[in-house]
């Protein structure tokens, strides 16, 4: 009896060199683990010049495993929706010429804080000291209260 086909995950930025706004070819990132992950690493620091977290490309993987379809909207029963990065590993594209800094970014976030997720009145990120250096802090901001916190 014949095992049904595993299905790929999209591949970020297209045809693999991490540049947002290329086509998608439907190439496989890697099926098993995080197999792929320096490729996945070396796209996202590619187009944002700077590193990310295990923890992101492992968030990624379950939310492959868990809506392979649309990842993107895999903890959409929580009320949230991976957004930024996540986006670039789902072969979407930002706009042509627009700033992936400023992507998903709110008006009263700091500079320092990256979007990663997306609620209906919250927004999740990192939120890193230095530019060059993984984030160490995982915060969130909300544009109902104007506050913004570190947890």
């Amino acid at each position: 009896m014949a095992q049904p086909q595993k299905k790929r995950k999209p591949e970020p930025g297209g045809s693999g060199s991490g540049h947002p706004n290329e086509e998608s070819d439907g190439a496989s990132a890697g099926e098993e683990g995080l197999e792929g992950l320096p490729e996945l690493q070396a796209a996202l620091s590619g187009v944002y010049g700077m590193p990310f977290p295990l923890d992101l490309f492992v968030a990624w993987e379950v939310a492959c495993e868990l809506c392979m379809e649309k990842p993107l909207d895999a903890f959409s029963d929580l009320g949230v929706q991976l957004v930024g990065p996540f986006e670039l590993l789902a072969a979407r594209s930002f706009k042509r010429g627009s700033n992936p800094h400023l992507h998903w970014r709110y008006f009263f976030d700091p500079p320092e804080f990256m979007t990663v997720m997306v609620g209906k009145t919250r927004h999740y990120g990192y939120f890193r000291d230095e530019p060059l250096a993984a984030p160490q802090l995982v915060a969130s901001g909300t544009a109902v209260h104007f506050e913004f916190t570190v947890e």
